[in-house]
């Protein structure tokens, strides 16, 4: 996939972007379990668009994975130095996050698994911001050292989310921006909080940690648009928790950044991740039946 990738925008990203909608369609096409996913998770989310518009939003995911793939392998290709600036759009929103990075201080800095979030690592590190970002090994070896080379790249200094909490308060010490994304499944034992007013488990863990002493969390994203390599990066939201801070009010803080993010940009969120399962004895399967579709009616009975 890699090589291929490399051929298909040796001739331009128009074709290499061409070529990953047709990647996205075939996945469409042919993983129906993956597709009925995507379609359940926006049925829940969105439930007042109209079917027709969710059914686009889920569809147009597939492109923006793919999309979002192919551009791994162009960061480091195409982007050193200034180069990120001919593709990617500094928003004046940002300057706050970087005078406080400045002041030698180390705010947890969030994303969403939206837009293309590697473009907003980069555009850090390139910017002159030595940051760390916590990371699971890739299952297969040589995914997981093309990822690394693409963190070193980016002036990312990595941290195994596995046994590296040591290592990441030194890094906070050193005033090292933390990166992460935390808005997948937060395990059976992870927070419980509303997400698009569906009650789910978050990645909390992280939280704690910084709440100890008191932490600034900002939460960015990097837009696409439209179907090109280009790229708008912003931030959402900035703000200060003083020691002591209830973990609910961080987790409540994020998820309604997020869930901004995402209803301005549906299409570019992962939507096919089963964010919503829930594996305690006797909890509904809200992926049951996942070729059907779910009206507002039904959406209520499966988030109840």
């Amino acid at each position: 996939m890699w090589l291929a990738s490399l051929v298909m925008f040796s001739f331009g990203t128009r074709w290499g972007y061409w070529c990953a909608r047709r990647a996205g369609w075939f996945v469409w096409t042919f993983m129906p379990r993956l597709r009925n996913t995507a379609l359940r998770n926006v049925d829940m989310c969105l439930p007042d668009l109209p079917q027709e518009e969710r059914t686009r939003i889920a569809r147009k995911s597939f492109d923006h994975v793919a999309y979002v793939f192919f551009e791994f392998v162009l960061i480091p290709k195409n982007l050193g130095g200034d180069k990120w600036k001919q593709v990617c759009t500094l928003d004046e929103s940002m300057a706050p996050y970087f005078d406080f990075v400045k002041q030698g201080k180390a705010p947890l800095t969030a994303a969403a698994h939206h837009g293309s979030w590697e473009m907003g690592v980069h555009v850090n590190g390139m910017s002159g911001v030595k940051q760390a970002a916590l990371i699971r090994p890739g299952d297969l070896p040589i995914v997981d050292r093309w990822m690394r080379a693409l963190r070193k790249f980016s002036n990312v200094h990595t941290i195994e989310k596995e046994g590296g909490l040591r290592e990441m308060l030194r890094c906070v010490k050193d005033g090292m921006p933390v990166l992460g994304l935390f808005d997948q499944y937060g395990g059976d034992t992870g927070y419980e909080y509303p997400f698009f007013g569906i009650p789910t488990r978050w990645q909390a863990d992280l939280f704690k940690v910084f709440l100890r002493r008191g932490m600034k969390m900002c939460v960015c994203k990097t837009v696409r648009e439209g179907d090109s390599f280009k790229f708008r990066y912003s931030l959402v939201a900035i703000k200060e928790f003083p020691e002591g801070t209830e973990l609910g009010e961080v987790v409540k803080f994020y998820a309604d950044a997020i869930e901004k993010i995402i209803r301005d940009h549906p299409e570019q969120y992962f939507w096919l991740h089963r964010r919503f399962k829930d594996r305690r004895k006797g909890a509904k399967d809200r992926y049951k039946d996942g070729g059907k579709r779910v009206n507002a009616q039904e959406r209520e009975a499966l988030v109840a």
